[in-house]
């Protein structure tokens, strides 16, 4: 409802204040509502979506600059916009918490909300999901970094939370409900998969792997890739190399041996095991199984040059160099791996054989 010159000096301030990305990023993952707003239960999520938009393009704009050939340095010197590499590294770990539930709240925002007689909600994740993959193309290294930052302990903090994520609207199935039995089950059934599909972090998890390991934006999903003939798609990526993001290689390293020593595709394998009880159990299992199908085909099969294709020695060293993938995939060929799969047809039980 703002005028367009309201909106130019909202904006204007928010350039000019160093904290400003810390005050959208609140908007977002913990949302406030007040007695006021109560008959608009949207007016929060509203909010959140106003603060992600401006912070996405900053993060947009960040992508285009690097992928004409400019530098993050280059847009840090204009002093346009509201974000830099170090603020969103902040912003990727504030966003990283807001997976968390019950965990989510800072206790100066509680304090706050107490003296303003407000209401703390819960964040909008699709919200989050959207503003961690804009942040990944716009400032991938600070995303890797706030991952891994704390080795095998920051990966638990920043993904033990996304892979455990459950849908806020997800109902139980042991205790049903009128609208989860006889014919009503179907559609309550649908309606909390297309919640938990919308909101799985999953895909996200899986793009922020495969950048961190590889170098390289994440292309689509695993499915689609293989629909639309991957080895053409992966030679037009090594011909075009606009892809590419500035990961160092120590960040590199670190991110790859972090995630080896938590166990990633364990985890995920598990989790394609055991997605839960609840109505949403099934999409989570399927989303839990696309990102391990990306993370194993961005990472084990990397782009190749098509044949009669030669490329420059430094590209080639660059291409064989390794950062310890193959700790990362050695899970693949372990017994404990295979059985988690196996165990989705073998297993029995009701939740195995959707899951299955």
């Amino acid at each position: 409802g703002l005028s367009e010159e309201d909106k130019k000096e909202m904006v204007g301030f928010l350039k000019g204040n160093e904290n400003a990305y810390n005050v959208l990023s609140d908007c977002i993952v913990s949302p406030i509502r007040s007695d006021d707003e109560e008959v608009d239960a949207m007016v929060p999520i509203k909010r959140s979506y106003r603060a992600t938009k401006i912070l996405e393009q900053d993060a947009t704009t960040a992508a285009k600059v690097q992928q004409s050939g400019g530098t993050l340095q280059d847009i840090e010197d204009s002093d346009t916009l509201i974000l830099n590499a170090t603020r969103a590294g902040l912003l990727a770990k504030k966003l990283f918490r807001a997976y968390m539930y019950n965990q989510n709240r800072t206790v100066d925002n509680e304090d706050a909300a107490a003296s303003l007689d407000v209401q703390t909600l819960p964040p909008h994740i699709p919200h989050v999901n959207h503003l961690l993959m804009s942040l990944l193309e716009g400032y991938a290294s600070a995303v890797v970094a706030a991952a891994c930052a704390g080795g095998k302990e920051g990966i638990e903090s920043s993904f033990g939370p996304m892979l455990a994520y459950r849908s806020g609207t997800a109902t139980s199935t042991s205790t049903p409900t009128p609208s989860t039995t006889n014919e009503g089950s179907s559609a309550a059934h649908d309606d909390a998969g297309s919640t938990a599909s919308l909101e799985s972090p999953l895909p996200v998890l899986a793009a922020i792997v495969t950048t961190g390991c590889t170098g390289r934006l994440a292309p689509g999903a695993a499915a689609e890739q293989r629909a639309s003939n991957p080895m053409m798609m992966q030679q037009q990526q090594l011909l075009q190399n606009d892809n590419t993001v500035h990961i160092s290689k120590g960040h590199r390293r670190k991110f790859v041996r972090s995630l080896a020593d938590w166990e990633l595709l364990t985890r995920l394998a598990d989790c394609i095991d055991h997605p839960g009880t609840d109505e949403s159990a099934m999409y989570r299992s399927e989303a839990a199984c696309d990102a391990l199908l990306n993370i194993v085909d961005n990472i084990g099969f990397p782009p190749m040059p098509p044949p009669g294709v030669a490329l420059d020695a430094k590209k080639k060293k660059e291409m064989e160099e390794s950062f310890g993938e193959d700790q990362l995939l050695a899970p693949l060929a372990t017994d404990e791996f295979i059985h988690h799969l196996t165990n989705c047809v073998t297993g029995g039980s009701l939740n195995n054989s959707t899951s299955a």
